[in-house]
């Protein structure tokens, strides 16, 4: 969770919804390390469905390593696409 996210909340964002309260404060209430501080990929949702159609093809019998590059080269190219929007 990034402060710009914290400060996009408005104001009133736990009164309104106190079922969130809890998750909220154990994940800024905590020491930060490296494992603690979650993925940051830009635009996962989109890469996660590149790359789920792309395992398939990685199935027994069908040639695994060329499904398996392909979907790195899918996923890569949707990174670059997702920072290229924030140069």
């Amino acid at each position: 969770m990034t402060r710009a996210a914290i400060k996009a909340l408005p104001e009133d964002h736990f009164r309104k919804n106190p079922n969130l309260w809890t998750g909220f404060a154990q994940i800024t209430g905590g020491k930060t390390t490296p494992n603690s501080q979650g993925i940051r990929l830009g635009n996962f949702v989109a890469i996660r469905t590149r790359l789920k159609g792309r395992w398939r093809t990685s199935s027994p019998g069908r040639k695994p390593q060329a499904g398996l590059d392909d979907a790195v080269k899918k996923g890569n190219q949707t990174m670059k696409e997702f920072a290229s929007m924030y140069k």
